[in-house]
């Protein structure tokens, strides 16, 4: 990489890292090297192979998407951080969302009123109306990918993703990075887009 390139690199990724510190409830952020990427990805697989069973299997679908990209970028927040603008974890039977965690107030109170929506919990839904056409196999519990708005706006980057890590992905990202126990951690990837 020659050093104009490296410059203009490491100016983006200031800042990024400059809007990622201005958002409420961000604590610290650091790059995660190509090892990391794979360990982590070899993490959440053994996870998913180990929790998984005929009836039910887990995917994170998000991590992989955050991994592919050129940056990858962890975050460390405490509760004041705001919730992710789409469900972070959904329920998919035969192909067919079921289930999404949703945390829009308003959407929820909506939901509330609805004989279609079972609410489970505070902000869990099934949806039943999409259970009578969803054949009874096949289920997953997927956590997609997720947009990160407060960065969509740096024209220097693209594809700009975010996602939660399994619980064996976090406490390796803790101890690596050296983050206490009760901290939130989450993934953000993104490409250049001038590359």
């Amino acid at each position: 990489m020659d050093i104009k390139v490296k410059v203009e690199k490491d100016k983006t990724l200031e800042k990024v890292e400059a809007i990622l510190k201005s958002i409420k409830g961000t604590l610290d952020i650091k790059r995660l090297s190509l090892d990391h990427r794979a360990k982590i990805l070899e993490l959440e697989k053994t996870f998913e192979e180990e929790t998984s069973m005929q009836s039910r299997r887990f995917y994170n679908e998000g991590i992989r998407e955050v991994l592919d990209r050129q940056e990858v970028l962890v975050l460390a927040h405490n509760n004041d951080f705001r919730h992710p603008p789409e469900p972070f974890v959904k329920w998919r039977l035969g192909g067919v969302d079921v289930g999404e965690e949703v945390w829009d107030a308003n959407t929820l109170k909506e939901l509330k009123g609805k004989k279609d929506a079972l609410l489970m919990g505070e902000t869990f839904v099934i949806h039943r109306d999409r259970l009578k056409g969803s054949p009874l196999t096949d289920f997953i519990i997927l956590f997609p990918p997720l947009s990160f708005p407060e960065l969509e706006c740096l024209d220097e980057i693209c594809s700009v993703i975010s996602a939660s890590p399994c619980a064996p992905t976090d406490i390796y990202l803790r101890h690596i990075m050296g983050w206490d126990s009760k901290l939130g951690i989450m993934l953000i990837g993104f490409d250049l887009a001038d590359s």
